[in-house]
């Protein structure tokens, strides 16, 4: 009954508001699963160093979104998942995915 409640709530926020909200969640999920990645690949919980957290866990995501935003995936996903918004989120993925590939970063 929780769920059904939250979901009207979300349900009737304005366009905006749902736009910023998944965008947020979009930044966080994307620095975790960074920091996961690096923590599963060395074996251990991985602390970035200062720099790190500066030039890549907040560079990304100041990337990611407006590559999401000029892809159109927060309007889709907002009214509807359909096979046009699928190809816009594997693109837009895709293009994030090699901007941010260890191959395509010059290494400092």
């Amino acid at each position: 009954m929780k769920i059904k409640k939250l979901t009207q709530g979300f349900a009737g926020l304005p366009r905006l508001y749902k736009q910023l909200i998944i965008a947020c969640s979009d930044s966080v999920l994307l620095v975790s699963a960074l920091w996961l990645s690096f923590s599963l690949r060395l074996g251990l919980l991985y602390v970035p160093t200062s720099w790190q957290i500066w030039l890549v866990f907040f560079t990304l995501p100041l990337l990611a979104v407006p590559i999401y935003i000029r892809f159109g995936l927060y309007r889709a996903i907002i009214r509807y998942i359909g096979f046009r918004a699928l190809w816009s989120v594997m693109q837009a993925v895709t293009l994030y995915a090699m901007l941010t590939s260890p191959n395509y970063i010059i290494r400092l």
